[in-house]
């Protein structure tokens, strides 16, 4: 959470970010917090202590992702390929990511 909470900061206060540095953050943040998520005991809500630190860390991870999605996608539009050519647009299913 220290490592990111400064982009949230950057973020929340409107200063901008190129696509690329948009999309390299969010491959960075989604990495970081993957490795959170493997260390989640995933216990019933109940069973977790009130100041849980996972809380905290998705909401965090949730913030900024949602930030940097718009950006991030215009790069993956402009550049993104694969062996079958640029990539398909993504779905409404991606903006759905990380809310309850």
């Amino acid at each position: 959470m220290k490592t990111f909470e400064p982009l949230r900061g950057w973020i929340g206060r409107g200063e901008p970010l190129s696509d690329s540095d948009a999309f390299t953050a969010r491959i960075l943040l989604i990495h970081h917090y993957r490795r959170v998520v493997l260390r989640d005991p995933l216990l019933p809500t109940a069973l977790l202590p009130g100041d849980w630190p996972g809380r905290a860390a998705r909401q965090l991870c949730a913030e900024i992702y949602r930030g940097l999605l718009g950006a991030s996608e215009q790069w993956l539009d402009q550049h993104g390929s694969n062996a079958a050519g640029p990539l398909l647009a993504a779905g409404q299913a991606l903006t759905k990511r990380f809310q309850d």
